[in-house]
Order: C-alpha cells, then structure tokens, then sequence
C-alpha cells in the first residue's frame, strides 16, 4: 500500500484506526520525550524554550506528537510484514528518520518527501521575516490603540487584587464566555478588586479601538495587558526570532531513532512564533505589575498549558512567588490533547500554577495522569451553568434532527460536514434535518465556504443559544468540542467522526461507555447510527436522560456563592 502521512492527507480506514490506536500509547513516552530533552539540555530555566511548540506538548498546534506516532506506526507495519509500496511525508527531517528506520530493518521502501533545497531554505527564511514583521505589526497596533484608550480607564482601587486571564472574540467582548456567572455572585467590595485580564483574539485592526473601549465601559472590570508593556517589553518579545537560533537539542531517540531534528525544524520553521511573542509578553506582564508595585492577592490562569499559558505562569511564579496562582481548567477535553495534562518537569520548573482548578470531581485523577504531586480542588463549572436550566424539549415529531455545533478547528469541521454530505441521499430521502451552530471565531462567509452552494438545501445555519438547538434535537455530531459531553448529560446521543486526515481527539472521558455515543468512521456507519437512533424506544431513552443525570454529577460542579468563594478563596458571608 501507498501511505501519504503529511498532516491534512485523508488516510485509508485502516490507518487511521492504526494511528489512533499507537497515539494512546504514545503518550506517555511522548511527555517523557519533552522532559528528557529540556533536562539534557539544561533548558529548565530557559523561557524561549518553553514558549516553543516542541516543548508545548499541544498535540493539536505541535506536528511532534503526529510524526512520533507516524514513526512508531511505520515501524509497527513493518514488523507485521505489511506491503507497503511507498511513503510520503510532509517533513524533509521525518523523511531522513524514515529512511534511517527502513534501512535499518533492512526492507525496500522508497519514502519522498520535502527536500532541504537552497531555494527551500530561502523560501523558508523570507516566510520566516514575515512572520516576524506580521507579529510585530499586530502587537504595535494593540500598543498604540491601548494608548488611545486609556483615558476610558476606571481608576483602580488601593488593594490586593484578583487577576482572572480571559479571551475576547468579536461578538464576546464585554459578555463573557469563559465564566458565566461568576460576576453576578461576587459583592459589590469583591467585585472592586476582581479585574479581568483579556488577550484579544481575531479582533480586525479596524475593530482594536472599539473593542477596548468596549472592555474599559464594562460593568466588569478590565485590566489591559497592553497598558503595561512598553517598546522594549516587545522588543524582547520579538528578538525571540534570533534567540530561538542558540537553543541546542541534543539527540534524543524514540524507537531508536534521533528524533532531535524534528524539533530543530518545528522551531527553525517559525509556526508558533506569534504565540511564543504572545507568551513572553504575559511573562514581562508580570514583571511590570511587580514594576508598579500592584499587590495580587490572587492570580488565575484559563489553563490549558498552551505556550500563552507557560509565559503567564512563569511570570507569575518568578516575579509574585509569594501570590497563589490556580490554574482554571473550565473544560472538558481529549486526553489525547496532552499539553491538559501538566507534566512533573513542567511542575518542578514553575511553568505551572501552584494549584489547579477543575470543574468536576470525576477530573481530578486523570488531570494527575503525569504528576501525582499536583494540588487539585474542584470548582464551579461557569460555562455549563446552562446544564442546570430547565431543560424542555422541542423535537418536532415529523422530523428526525442532527445538531452539528462546529468546532474550533476549521478542518475538523470540514471533515464533518464533508461526511454528511456523502450521506446527503439517505438524509433527504428520510427528510433528515442538520441544524449547523458556527464556531464564536468562524464567520458566516467561512461556514459558507465550508458547506459549498450544491449543498445549501441540506444544512441550515443557527443563531441561536446551544440550549435551544440542542432541545430540538435527536442527535449531536461533534468534534474535538465540550458539546459532546453537555449533549450527553441532557441523554441526546453522540455521533464522533473518526478524523481520517490525523489523529481522533475523542472528547467523551473513558468511563463514560459507549450506547449513548459512538465513533464512526464512514459515511456508512453514520447511516447505521441513525437508523438506530429512529427505532430507540421511550425506555431507552428515559435511560439516557437518568444516566445524563449521573454524568452532570460527576464531571460539572453548580454554581453558586459558596462555589464561587471557594473559587476565588473568598471568605463566606
């Protein structure tokens, strides 16, 4: 067989199964991998290090983990004497680790791949400027537009404060998204020392202005990073670009190959630059709070240990040891997205907060997966307060209803809808409706182009509360997103599509078993899941919602003042 593994190539059925199952056994070795290399290399202490994608451990933004399991799933082939006529890559040093792993077991495969051409190098090195131009340009826009607005700032009151990391998006500026209910449990006294710290997030140029003048009008309160920074915070930011050149990664082998290069690329190829600027700038965020002498009495961080998130958890540990810092996990996620799960090498390095928060009891084990020694308490689940609402459902009889809330990911959504629309037949000859809710950071034109004109008739586009579309519903298809799980609780079933372009980010916790949700990997096995869904009987379905029940109880902590206070270690009224 002929396998083209480059990132985004649609793999045979069989393959992907294959490298879905190598990724869950990769893990570990995975995460042993980043710590082996950063204590090697003596990079503990070293912050351009850690704002890299390599040592991020985000299997979702990092290639690393991909072409790990890629290694170990052509080894694995080969072992099982599979005929394997041809490899293609999309990464000239996995080809060169390929090539070494087939000479080595002594086998004929011819492997191709990018090559590392002077005229490769230089398109590489002037992609690389722009990248660098663009970050600086976009961080010069929020320096001067922060300036012209600043003038809007409420005056801060003398005390300690509580700083609460957060992200806005066009159309969640001012409304929350990330702590829902948090504010309106907070009294009047703990609201004056409570400040939203926002990072901006696919606001055009055109809208920077309005939106800080948006975040400085708000009844919450707001504290911008950017007030902070000056010309040389940035400018440290940005020489990131030539510190990066004097990170040595020595060798390090995997299936007893030098995987070394792989990260020596990722870094040389300058992808995560714009977040490594981002997360330098949170760490001399921390450095010029301490300048202006501002006292914290607490400082939470929205935790999904990202590269944004090492730089903010840095700062703080170096420059506020004495200040507790929580790390806020308000989500429920793949433990295949591994950069969730804090390493003990990460821990011992500051790189983490001293405590993290989760959002349900039924977390707390695996979140320790990589780190025993982690502090962990269980705190309000703010964007799930609607899990708790009067729940009523509106199916329409006369129609069977898929709800498709899309992703983060522009290309799990394609791959989705490109799986219902080969169903397209079946589902018009049983007049099968699929209501599509689009991602906060989608535009309407990018669904649109997603979806395609011959298709039109097929979807329709909802703007509407997820509670409403889900009401009216039988069945959610998710992707890497919450909605799978939320869905469950309310005792709707699941349909995941096995990702046939990489690795499948199941979002559903393993001790949740299979009947109210499956993973399908053709546009046939989808078929058969309705057709299951038609013939479910009331008994069954009256069993959904009870077990629904027992999951929101589990993995979803109500909101309410005593939660909140715990939270943010308020004493109680």
């Amino acid at each position: 067989m002929k396998i083209d593994l480059s990132i985004g190539a649609e793999l045979s059925s069989f393959i992907s199964i294959k490298i879905d199952e190598i990724a869950k056994e990769t893990r570990q070795d995975y995460t042993e991998l980043i710590s082996t290399v950063s204590q090697k290399n003596n990079l503990g202490n070293n912050i351009d290090w850690w704002v890299q994608s390599p040592s991020s451990r985000n299997t979702i933004a990092s290639p690393l983990f991909y072409y790990l399991c890629v290694i170990r799933l052509i080894n694995r082939l080969i072992s099982d004497n599979h005929h394997i006529s041809e490899i293609i890559v999309d990464s000239f040093a996995l080809k060169i680790i390929i090539r070494d792993l087939v000479s080595k077991r002594s086998v004929r495969i011819p492997v191709h791949g990018p090559n590392n051409s002077i005229a490769n190098r230089l398109h590489r090195i002037i992609k690389n400027i722009e990248i660098v131009f663009n970050t600086l340009k976009d961080k010069l826009y929020l320096l001067i537009f922060s300036r012209r607005t600043k003038n809007l700032q409420k005056p801060m009151i003398d005390g300690s404060l509580t700083l609460i990391d957060t992200f806005v998006y066009p159309g969640y500026i001012s409304k929350d998204r990330y702590y829902n209910g948090l504010w309106k449990n907070l009294s009047k006294d703990q609201r004056s020392l409570t400040y939203f710290v926002p990072t901006l997030n696919n606001i055009p140029t055109h809208g920077i202005i309005s939106a800080y003048e948006e975040l400085r009008k708000s009844d919450r309160n707001f504290l911008i990073k950017e007030d902070y920074f000056n010309f040389y915070d940035l400018l440290f930011a940005i020489l990131h670009c030539f510190r990066i050149l004097f990170i040595k990664v020595k060798s390090v082998f995997f299936e007893d190959l030098d995987v070394s290069t792989l990260m020596i690329e990722e870094m040389l190829k300058f992808n995560g630059f714009p977040n490594a600027v981002e997360s330098l700038l949170n760490f001399r965020f921390a450095k010029a709070l301490k300048k202006k002498q501002i006292k914290l009495k607490l400082v939470v961080n929205w935790f999904e240990n990202q590269v944004v998130d090492k730089g903010w958890n840095a700062g703080f540990s170096r420059f506020y040891p004495k200040t507790h810092t929580l790390g806020y996990r308000g989500y429920i996620t793949s433990d295949l997205y591994l950069c969730t799960l804090p390493s003990k090498c990460e821990n011992i390095n500051k790189l983490i907060p001293k405590e993290i928060a989760v959002i349900g009891k039924g977390l707390c084990d695996s979140i320790k997966e990589f780190d025993s020694t982690l502090k962990i308490k269980v705190v309000p689940a703010f964007r799930f307060s609607h899990l708790w609402e009067d729940y009523e459902s509106k199916l329409d009889s006369k129609k069977f209803t898929i709800f498709f809330p899309m992703p983060y990911s522009i290309q799990d959504s394609q791959e989705i809808l490109q799986a219902l629309i080969k169903s397209s037949d079946f589902m018009v000859a049983n007049d099968i409706r699929i209501t599509l809710k689009s991602h906060p950071t989608m535009s309407i034109e990018d669904v649109k182009n997603l979806i395609g004109s011959d298709y039109f008739n097929i979807f329709s586009l909802v703007d509407e509360p997820f509670i409403e579309s889900l009401s009216k519903s039988n069945l959610l298809i998710s992707g890497l997103s919450g909605a799978a799980i939320e869905s469950i609780v309310f005792g709707i079933p699941v349909l995941l599509l096995r990702n046939r372009r990489g690795i499948t980010f199941n979002p559903i916790p393993k001790d949740i078993p299979q009947g109210i949700w499956s993973i399908c990997d053709s546009s046939d096995q989808i078929i058969e899941f309705i057709k299951k869904q038609y013939t479910i009987s009331n008994d069954e379905l009256m069993n959904y919602k009870k077990f629904g029940k027992q999951v929101r109880e589990r993995y979803f902590e109500p909101i309410n003042n005593q939660s909140v206070y715990n939270f943010l270690e308020f004493e109680s009224n």
